[in-house]
């Protein structure tokens, strides 16, 4: 089993990068467990990593938010090939993207926001697409527990053994005590095949024997 911890700010100078994700995935062969514990950083550098992990082909991508998936983390935390693990005292919180560069002109600034809002839609493409209102969600900038992410169709709670996520759509609709107790009934204990005793044959094969003889015979 693989191993990748995204485990700090995202972006190049204050982080983890998107060319180190690659450089990492691309010696790993195999299913990778990725490790979240990230407040965010750049959006750019933080879809990139997204598409990179999204990317990888060598085997499953199971994601497990170990305490905070924050801001363009949490778009990190649906790169696996379904719903993110969260630990039980994991929180995840989203937001509307911003910029520190609010200098120049009125028309400049609408641009600005217009780009903005652009950004805004494609991190709302990352996440899983069912009835929530992420518009209204990040202007408020919400904070998930591990089981209000649970409740709402976000995650799927943390179990050491499980690489691949289990949240079929009998799941979907469930509560936390619900799902927790279908989760646990739904990892079947593994039933090792019956492999059958080889036997040797130590009986003499006498046409074998009989036909030695005759080539010794031959020989002489």
């Amino acid at each position: 089993m693989n191993d990748l911890y995204i485990d700090n700010m995202i972006g190049k100078g204050v982080g983890i990068t998107a060319a180190e994700v690659r450089d990492i995935l691309n010696s790993m062969e195999g299913d990778v467990k990725v490790h979240i514990s990230s407040p965010g950083g750049s959006v750019f550098e933080g879809i990139e990593i997204y598409n990179t992990i999204k990317d990888y082909s060598n085997g499953a991508v199971q994601v497990i938010v170990e305490s905070l998936a924050g801001s363009i983390a949490s778009v990190i935390a649906y790169a696996g090939d379904g719903l993110p693990m969260f630990r039980n005292n994991a929180t995840m919180f989203i937001h509307e993207p911003l910029t520190s560069f609010t200098n120049g002109t009125a028309n400049e600034l609408r641009k600005t926001a217009d780009t903005l809002d652009t950004i805004k839609e494609t991190i709302i493409g990352a996440y899983p697409q069912n009835n929530m209102d992420y518009g209204n969600l990040m202007a408020d900038e919400t904070w998930f527990t591990a089981k209000q992410a649970i409740d709402s169709g976000l995650a799927i709670p943390y179990d050491r053994g499980q690489m691949q996520n289990i949240a079929g759509h009998q799941f979907m609709n469930l509560g936390y005590d619900d799902l927790m107790s279908a989760f646990k009934d739904s990892v079947k204990p593994v039933i090792e095949p019956v492999i059958e005793p080889v036997i040797e044959n130590k009986l003499p094969n006498l046409q074998a024997r009989k036909r030695f003889l005759e080539i010794q015979s031959d020989d002489c």
